[in-house]
């Protein structure tokens, strides 16, 4: 009778004890302890834990695999639980530069890299690493400086143009968003013939202070008076692909700070991308983002839902934005 209970009592704890597996990142504390942060499963839910001495299997001999398999307690029970990880170093890198004969040089840059947004996560299972800032050099200048949210689409593409200076190397930097660092190198190519630029103008006597209401926008900078002007956003009025809409931002301010923001459904203003400006920079920016739906008020009129707020050196901002309707949602 006595081992009857004892084999019973064993049933009910393994019952009560399910495999569970986390999906995200590990990292190494200043204590030598593991922290782990990602979604656990079956729950779906956002998870951190730290794991310390002999709660760590066989950590050294997985990493290079990109998966772990760790012991651990977990709410008070003996689990097993794994672990996966896309090492940053497999994330594929693409450049093109050409340099044209009136010193403006023309470069291309692809990053395969999910970018997948927390509603993504959570939809797909996973928890990929997404690349959080962008460097280019012409030789050891700085040339661009972009910081990409996980807005920005899958496998991001940016076109952007800087003023030459003579280099013929032009030098990749991107990390991700658990420290990741990876560079690399693409000769430059000399075209014969003028790139022609297309800026809009500088007409100061015709920027206008406005009024922006918009409640994220004013928390993010401190005012709600910006001047209305200076830049020019382009955009498809009809998105077919919600997942990868082309975004092209260009102006002749003497910006230090650019930004573009979204408003998404059930989600509110969002921030998308920061670019900074160098002594190199033209202000022509290309990328993709996402977004998930258009905005119509009352009366059936549509309402601009897509923001892009700069930052000049004389401590100005600027203010514009612009419509798009999203056929198919990206980004949810």
């Amino acid at each position: 009778m006595k081992i009857f209970f004892l084999a019973l009592l064993f049933y009910t704890m393994a019952l009560n004890a399910k495999d569970i597996t986390i999906i995200g990142h590990i990292t190494q504390a200043e204590d030598k302890s593991y922290e782990i942060e990602g979604l656990i499963y079956p729950e779906k839910r956002a998870i951190k834990v730290k794991l310390e001495g002999n709660r760590i299997f066989s950590l050294a001999d997985a990493k290079e695999s990109g998966v772990y398999k760790i012991v651990g307690d977990y709410q008070s029970r003996r689990l097993s639980s794994v672990l996966k990880i896309e090492h940053f170093s497999k994330i594929e890198t693409k450049i093109k530069a050409k340099k044209y004969e009136n010193n403006i040089t023309l470069a291309k840059v692809l990053i395969k890299s999910s970018m997948y947004t927390p509603n993504e996560i959570l939809k797909r299972r996973v928890h990929t690493d997404r690349v959080i800032h962008i460097q280019a050099f012409a030789d050891a200048q700085l040339v661009f400086d972009f910081y990409p949210s996980y807005y920005v689409s899958k496998n991001p593409l940016m076109k952007f143009k800087y003023r030459d200076i003579n280099a013929s190397i032009l030098k990749l930097w991107y990390k991700d968003n658990i420290g990741y660092e990876v560079s690399k190198n693409r000769e430059i190519r000399f075209k014969k013939s003028a790139y022609t630029l297309k800026l809009p103008p500088l007409e100061p006597m015709k920027y206008k202070e406005k009024t922006v209401k918009i409640a994220e926008i004013k928390k993010q900078f401190g005012t709600e008076k910006f001047y209305e002007g200076g830049i020019e956003l382009t955009a498809p009025t009809l998105a077919s692909n919600g997942g990868a809409i082309p975004i092209n931002i260009r102006s002749s301010l003497d910006i230090i700070e650019l930004y573009l923001f979204a408003e998404y459904y059930n989600e509110g203003v969002q921030y998308i991308c920061k670019w900074k400006s160098t002594p190199y920079s033209i202000i022509d920016y290309d990328i993709k983002i996402k977004m998930n739906t258009g905005w119509y008020d009352e009366n059936n009129k549509r309402i601009d839902n897509l923001y892009v707020v700069a930052k000049s050196k004389d401590g100005k901002f600027y203010f514009t934005s612009t419509y798009v309707e999203v056929a198919v949602a990206g980004g949810n």
